[in-house]
């Protein structure tokens, strides 16, 4: 699948993310923010322009980048160390960002110099029309912020350019003026270009068949979530640098995982295509509430929430080297509140001390880890390197076998022989019903995204919480359903044609439990 390529670069704070929501109508997509260089990876988004009817509709992909920024120079005054590691700081992550963006324009058919009619004809706006000179790609200038009679008296400074009229646009990305006849241009230029177009190939852009699941990346800042995505993807998506926060927006691709020959036993189709797509998403770093003081990070935590939700695994990035901190477990924990499989993704083991793999001194260190997180026992823990690719082999397996977990249906008579036998082996009796014991009539999965089973019992009220993970402890190792929730719900069954439910509380209590 070879689609053409639409790259909107400018220098920062000229409202080209603005103008990449509007022109997708989609002003959720990517953040918006007054401050400067908030956009920082590339952001790709499939759409199909169809504003001429008089011509055939478009797909094409649309790509956000990062603001241009003028060269930084170290400062000559600059004595202190640690200044100057700072400089080095900023100098790295500004290269990674110009290769982002210098990236999206060795791809693209046609790029969107966007430039400001607030601030008219700035020198980096020359030095960026200068650039894409030599570099011989088709480019039209937009002249965004164009609100009014005024502002189209200082875009007449970009005329100065003397780029052809056709290539020269006004629009106002907030407001949506000329975004219509840009969309409409657009649609003539790659039809008439069709057959000159470079076309990218969309392989982890765009879904190549159904999506099977969703997988977030989450974690605290500077873990290593971006460096995963790319190692997962195969390919530089995000940018990487060594700034806590230097992801903003959730960075969304598609990557292939092959589920073998046992496919055949899930409700997958089972034929001869045994490799099924995967949607995978990097998100911000996420800090305390109480050390969130800007806007800006607040929306991107805001974002990286959301991708929990709409996820269906989790890979929890920790640094191996600092360990599993209390806002780790917290995050942890809002994840299997929401019934998501959680694996724990231990990253940078290539910079644990060389001793710790020697004489069986690995396992220990992993139990040390898992002594903090008790709770997190049916979670597996991987050790990775993203660095090196150490044990991304191994994360891909557990990924298909914690996906089996939640697309496997688990048969109606073995669940109930199952719990018959649990109940057996270790009888409960109920509260204030004369000696009578616990007994499940009936049990049936009525979801599997998070596994939930519903039991019907001779009583439902008062069943201990120590009793309700014996039971999820027995039913996991029954069915060997690793790294995911299991909720249970208990309904006492009057007759056949009533049905009468726990308290409010305490069917609150069963449903949300997370064990």
């Amino acid at each position: 699948m070879n689609t053409p390529v639409v790259s909107i670069i400018g220098r920062p704070n000229v409202g080209k993310s603005t103008l990449f929501n509007r022109i997708l109508k989609n002003f959720g997509k990517a953040i918006m923010h007054d401050e400067p260089g908030v956009t920082r990876d590339r952001h790709y988004e499939i759409l199909t322009i169809d504003e001429d009817y008089k011509i055939p509709p478009i797909e094409l992909v649309l790509v956000d980048t990062g603001g241009f920024y003028p060269e930084l120079k170290k400062n000559s005054e600059v004595k202190s160390d640690a200044r100057e590691s700072i400089w080095d700081g900023f100098n790295n992550f500004i290269a990674e960002v110009t290769a982002s963006i210098q990236v999206a324009i060795d791809e693209s058919d046609l790029i969107l110099l966007v430039v400001s009619a607030k601030e008219g004809l700035q020198p980096f706006d020359e030095a960026i029309y200068r650039m894409l000179k030599k570099s011989h790609k088709p480019f039209w200038i937009v002249v965004n912020k164009s609100d009014g009679p005024k502002d189209e008296i200082i875009a007449n400074e970009f005329l100065r350019l003397n780029m052809p009229e056709n290539s020269f646009h006004c629009v106002s990305g907030a407001h949506g003026v000329g975004v219509l006849d840009l969309k409409e241009k657009i649609q003539n230029f790659l039809n008439d270009k069709a057959e000159f177009l470079n076309k990218l190939s969309v392989k982890s852009i765009m879904p190549k068949d159904d999506v099977l699941a969703s997988i977030a990346i989450i974690g605290l800042p500077n873990a290593g979530k971006s460096s995963l995505l790319n190692r997962l993807l195969k390919e530089t998506r995000a940018v990487v640098s060594n700034i806590p926060g230097t992801t903003v927006d959730p960075i969304e691709g598609y990557m292939d995982l092959f589920f073998g020959e046992e496919s055949k036993r899930t409700e997958l189709e089972a034929d001869s295509n045994y490799w099924k797509t995967i949607k995978i998403v990097d998100t911000a770093g996420i800090r305390k509430r109480a050390n969130i003081k800007h806007e800006l990070e607040s929306q991107s935590v805001f974002h990286a929430l959301k991708s929990i939700t709409s996820s269906d695994v989790v890979l929890y990035c920790v640094d191996a080297n600092k360990g599993i901190s209390h806002q780790d477990l917290r995050l942890c924990e809002i994840v299997l509140d929401k019934g998501k499989s959680l694996m724990i993704i231990l990253n940078k083991i290539d910079l644990r001390p060389k001793e710790l793999f020697e004489m069986g001194k690995f396992k220990e260190w992993l139990e040390t880890v898992r002594e903090r997180s008790v709770w997190l026992n049916y979670c597996e823990f991987l050790p990775i390197s993203v660095k090196t690719g150490e044990g991304i082999g191994k994360l891909k397996a557990k990924l298909v076998d914690t996906i089996n977990v939640r697309i496997n249906k688990i048969p109606t008579g073995r669940l109930n022989s199952c719990l018959e036998k649990l109940t057996e082996n270790n009888p409960l009796m109920l509260e204030k019903s004369g000696g009578k014991k616990l007994k499940i009539r009936y049990a049936s999965i009525v979801s599997m995204t998070p596994p939930t089973v519903l039991m019907f019992c001779n009583g439902s009220l008062g069943i201990p919480v120590a009793y309700r993970k014996y039971l999820v402890k027995g039913i996991r190792e029954e069915f060997d359903m690793k790294n995911t929730p299991i909720h249970l719900i208990f309904r006492t069954r009057v007759s056949s044609k009533q049905e009468v439910r726990t308290s409010d509380s305490e069917a609150a209590a069963s449903e949300g439990m997370s064990i």
